[in-house]
């Protein structure tokens, strides 16, 4: 074999590409035309009209947002006697700690009332919650 040299002066020069005629002459004319055509409009919504989907979209979240809130509650007076017993079979509450948070809860009750029976303006309470660090 024969080891030739790789140069692009060995490959032959054809034009292997070929233009449509007169293509450059109409070229700039047949951009003008195509770009100086009128385009369609999309239909205009006017700016008030938006304000309405967004003000009745939020209306209805919200409306939705409470009545949801409304039916998640749960009332212990609607329940029964058993239910409340097989919640709390089903929690890992011992009787201790059950009577323990009866105790917290009746004292924390009496705390209030007695709050209540001093019959204190709000300032005046809120200073004797400052003083004692509460708040």
């Amino acid at each position: 074999m024969e080891n030739k040299k790789f140069t692009l002066e060995n490959f032959p020069k054809k034009e292997i590409y070929k233009v449509p005629d007169h293509y450059f002459e109409e070229l700039s004319q047949n951009i003008l035309s195509k770009t100086s055509q009128a385009k369609p409009q999309g239909k205009i919504i006017p700016l008030y009209q938006k304000y309405w989907y967004v003000g009745a979209a939020c209306i209805a979240a919200t409306i939705l947002f409470f009545v949801n809130q409304n039916n998640e509650k749960t009332v212990i007076n609607d329940l029964s006697e058993e239910e409340i017993v097989a919640y709390l079979d089903n929690q890992s509450i011992n009787q201790n700690e059950l009577s323990e948070a009866y105790k917290n809860h009746k004292s924390i009750e009496k705390e209030v009332q007695d709050v209540k029976n001093l019959h204190l303006s709000d300032d005046e309470l809120l200073e004797l919650m400052e003083i004692e660090g509460d708040i």
